[in-house]
């Protein structure tokens, strides 16, 4: 079938460009003489060359036609002479009249010929001459509001071409209608089957002959997914043992491979163009475009194979879209937009190196990772098995915690728990929260429990603070609640009890050393036994040589005092061994010595102002006692608060600077 040119809009009522039905195509095949663009007598025109006549209609040779402004001339021509066409194919007709620009032209020849057929478009079936008698009977067409209205009623024609009661009666006819229409200047649009029925069966009345025909929108330009892992799955985890945990889902956060297509683009496709009922253009509203580029984010490259455009992961990575750009990238960090809850996400447990979440975290919903940064309010739990904890907003209610690697808080931390036992906590402000780390740094602290092996904090209230080494800028009390400081003491008593193993092991060698040397002394005061170590030492050294007679004497001596000698020699051996370990031994002393003096340096408490209600104490613990910092955040509130009886007042003053270190001779625990 032939196919009409690409973005031509359709006549109403016909079919489509110059598709023709099986039975036309048969009557092409089987024509019989054509006459081509001359007058088959005398009184016919002489039509142009791309007109083909055959006895199964006119034709239009699309390999001979230029554009639709050629064959619109023609009829405009043929049909100021008087001439109209019978059997017009209207669909065709108007094909031809409007949709054949040159490159349409072009467009449907080529493909007749890949299809093997002739490029042949019949329009009507053959031209006839217009009785000007008859033009009286067809009335003035009314446009209203895109639609055309035609009055049909009865009509009469006299002998002689007048209208009078004494006419005779007469129909319109469907070729003549079409033609008249056009000259009333209804040029498209037309509903040939409407009218058709109006006149076959007398039905009279004001009808709707023809609308406008709207453009047809086309289709905008989009993308085309080509991996199935590009959306996530939101049905439930399922654990190992078979149940499923409804508090998770199954993948949130879909992951990519290196070289796998993303995406592909799909080109926008044409609207169909409308005509008027004039036969004006009706532009159809143009398809969007987008540049594929900007789609391709960091991660991702652009791929170009056989005229189609892809986006393809250029690293293994997570997938993050970007909702307000439409970018897609491939990145290393989990990034996450909506908020972590019971309904978008449930808990996360997540297996990348860093993931960034931009909405809240409600409560009670726990997110598990590394190097979690959370830019809006958390309400749930943060909890990271390294690198850092970053949350830009506030922390109310839930925790933090980072078992290897420090936090930092930049809002405001109400009821929560903050723990970081190899790392660095820094908070602006903090109420009511349990805080424990290797070091905090805070600016203003209210009724919070804390402890640390370092704490630096700017204003204090009401708080219990426990820590090796403290610098606090202002402590004081918060309306009635007290603020305790307990100045925790180092357990040292594993490191002295070392020292003093250390030291008594030296006071043995030094014996052993000694009572060596006087067990050799005694062997070396013999007289032979001294002659013979210097002469040998003399013979090492190349100082003295032996004429061959003196040698023999000289060995004759030796095994003579070989038991002598043989018990310097090991004592001489033990002795160098005994010092050797002497030597490490104080190596080691002078260490276990240096890490004593560190510990008790690094317990010091620094107080800038005390203000009023504050008590100051030094916290001893227990050797067996469990690490406070191992605690959890309500066994740590516990242990503190019960501190607060216990360990000895160090005194100071209200209103003055406080500051107090470890003496290497204070008895320790």
């Amino acid at each position: 079938m032939f196919s009409a040119a690409p973005g031509r809009p359709l006549a109403s009522g016909g079919r489509q460009g110059f598709d023709m039905d099986a039975a036309q195509r048969t009557a092409i095949g089987d024509a019989g003489p054509t006459t081509r663009g001359r007058a088959d007598s005398a009184n016919d025109p002489v039509l142009p060359g791309f007109v083909v006549r055959r006895s199964d209609g006119l034709f239009v040779d699309l390999e001979r036609f230029r554009d639709s402004s050629e064959f619109r001339h023609l009829i405009e021509r043929l049909m100021a002479a008087g001439y109209l066409f019978r059997g017009i194919s209207y669909a065709d007709f108007c094909a031809l009249m409007f949709d054949y620009p040159a490159a349409a032209v072009k467009e449907a020849v080529a493909h007749c010929r890949s299809s093997g057929r002739e490029a042949m478009i019949r329009w009507a079936a053959a031209l006839d001459s217009f009785d000007p008698a008859r033009a009286t009977l067809y009335r003035k067409v009314h446009f209203d509001d895109g639609c055309a209205y035609y009055l049909f009623e009865p009509v009469c024609l006299d002998a002689v071409g007048t209208q009078s009661e004494a006419s005779e009666p007469t129909r319109l006819d469907v070729d003549e209608f079409i033609v008249q229409m056009w000259l009333k200047d209804l040029r498209a649009g037309l509903d040939v089957d409407t009218i058709r029925d109006c006149i076959e069966h007398q039905r009279y009345g004001r009808t709707l002959i023809a609308r406008t025909i709207a453009p047809q929108p086309g289709a905008d330009a989009t993308v085309l997914e080509l991996c199935n892992g590009l959306r996530r799955d939101d049905r439930p985890r399922v654990l190992p043992d078979g149940r499923a945990d409804l508090t998770q889902f199954s993948n949130r956060f879909p992951q990519v491979k290196n070289g796998v297509r993303l995406l592909r683009k799909v080109a926008p496709v044409p609207g169909k163009a409308g005509r008027d009922l004039r036969g004006g253009l009706l532009a159809a509203p143009v398809p969007s475009d987008f540049d594929i580029e900007d789609l391709a984010g960091p991660g991702t490259r652009i791929e170009r194979q056989d005229g189609e455009q892809y986006v393809s992961a250029a690293m293994d990575g997570f997938l993050d879209i970007d909702a307000d750009t439409n970018q897609i990238a491939i990145t290393t960090t989990i990034v996450h937009r909506h908020g972590v809850s019971v309904r978008t996400t449930g808990d996360l447990a997540l297996m990348g190196e860093h993931f960034e979440e931009f909405g809240e975290i409600q409560e009670r919903r726990t997110v598990e990772g590394r190097s979690i940064t959370a830019h809006a309010d958390v309400f749930g739990h943060v909890v990271s098995s390294g690198g850092e904890v970053r949350l830009e907003r506030n922390l109310s209610g839930g925790s933090a915690v980072n078992r290897d690697g420090p936090i930092r808080i930049d809002g405001l931390v109400v009821n929560a728990w903050v723990h970081a036992p190899r790392g660095e906590v820094h908070l602006k402000r903090a109420e009511g929260a349990v805080i424990s780390a290797r070091h905090v740094i805070a600016e203003q602290v209210i009724a919070c429990d804390i402890y640390a092996d370092k704490v630096d904090i700017a204003d204090v209230q009401g708080c219990v603070v426990a820590a090796t080494t403290m610098s606090l800028e202002r402590a004081g009390a918060r309306r009635t609640a007290a603020t305790t400081v307990h100045l925790v003491l180092p357990r040292t008593a594993a490191l002295r009890k070392r020292l003093s193993a250390l030291r008594d092991e030296a006071n043995r060698l030094d014996s052993e050393i000694a009572q060596t040397e006087k067990r050799r002394a005694a062997l070396v005061d013999d007289p032979e036994i001294s002659r013979y170590l210097q002469v040998a030492r003399r013979l090492r050294s190349g100082e003295l040589s032996l004429k061959p007679e003196h040698r023999s004497a000289f060995e004759a001596l030796a095994r003579r005092l070989a038991p002598g000698l043989k018990d310097c020699s090991v004592l001489s051996s033990h002795l160098d061994e005994c010092r050797s370990r002497r030597t490490t031994l104080d190596d080691s002393l002078a260490a276990v010595e240096r890490e004593l003096r560190t510990v008790l340096g690094d317990s010091r408490c620094t107080i800038g102002t005390v203000a009023p209600g504050v008590v100051i104490r030094a916290m001893e613990i227990a050797e067996d006692d469990k690490a406070i910092g191992a605690l959890s955040a309500n066994e740590l509130k516990t242990r503190l608060r019960a501190a607060n009886s216990r360990g000895r007042v160090l005194p100071h003053a209200e209103g003055q600077t406080f500051d107090w270190q470890l003496s290497r001779d204070e008895p320790q625990s």
